[in-house]
């Protein structure tokens, strides 16, 4: 499953953040178990791992404002983690 806005949404917010480097390290991932959230993200400096994860059941029925904003949310945590240091799961 494959959304060719998903990449161009990423280094929009990378480019804005002046993170230019950190969208070629991203990796989006689809999961299946999430029912109530339509994603989330997870960021380590020891395995400089940056992922996404978002939602096969409800990506479909996101709307593309939806879409977009989630994954420049996320984005955004991966960019607080790769800036100040902030650990999460990833």
């Amino acid at each position: 499953m494959e959304d060719p806005h998903i990449r161009c949404w990423i280094r929009f917010a990378c480019e804005r953040n002046e993170v230019p480097e950190l969208a070629q390290v991203v990796v989006v991932e689809w999961n299946p178990r999430f029912t109530r959230r339509l994603g989330d993200a997870g960021y380590s400096h020891v395995t400089f791992r940056a992922t996404i994860r978002l939602s096969i059941p409800l990506w479909p029925r996101a709307t593309d404002q939806d879409r977009r904003e989630t994954v420049i949310h996320e984005v955004c945590h991966i960019i607080v983690g790769y800036k100040h240091g902030a650990e999460q799961d990833a």
